[in-house]
């Protein structure tokens, strides 16, 4: 049986009787939140990639004879 607990936010927490989180919760969030993590580090090293294309373009650019 779930318990909604509210407070200044309806519907904040929901738990079991006993009080404790139902593992499928537990489990598909975590399973989520990794996703997320790996989703984030390959966003990051895509960034840190277009930074260090885009510093080397400028430094090849510096170094091009200017008439």
């Amino acid at each position: 049986m779930a318990v909604v607990l509210g407070g200044a936010r309806r519907g904040t927490m929901v738990t079991s009787a006993d009080g404790s989180e139902p593992s499928t919760m537990k489990d598909a969030f975590s399973n989520y939140a990794s996703y997320l993590n790996n989703l984030n580090d390959k966003r990051e090293r895509v960034v840190k990639a277009s930074r260090d294309v885009t510093m080397n373009s400028k430094k090849v650019i510096f170094q091009v004879p200017r008439k």
